[in-house]
């Protein structure tokens, strides 16, 4: 990679960086909040009926609509830790990167 690829490159994750700041901040906020733990608590709940609505030796066709149905109500708390993770992910990157150039 070119050097006005890399100066490129890093402007495009600092730009990012910034644009995920505040709502990186709030997201940490909630995550730490009796709501999240409300929520993340009747999601598991909602996750183990489904799971255990089915029951062993039903058909494929029960069983994939019984993971779709997982899959949906994963979401539902997977959306607040998605900044997370890139905030921090973007924000990893750059320190290694000029952790090595140092």
């Amino acid at each position: 990679m070119s050097k006005p690829d890399i100066q490129q490159a890093l402007e495009k994750m600092n730009v990012r960086l910034r644009q995920l700041e505040a709502p990186y901040i709030n997201q940490k906020k909630y995550l730490e909040s009796k709501d999240w733990q409300d929520k993340r608590d009747r999601v598991l709940l909602k996750l183990s009926t489904c799971l255990g609505s089915y029951t062993k030796g039903q058909d494929a066709v029960n069983a994939v609509f019984v993971v779709a149905q997982a899959k949906e109500i994963m979401l539902e708390v997977q959306e607040a830790s998605d900044i997370v993770v890139e905030y921090e992910d973007i924000e990893k990157r750059l320190k290694t990167y000029y952790a090595e150039r140092a």
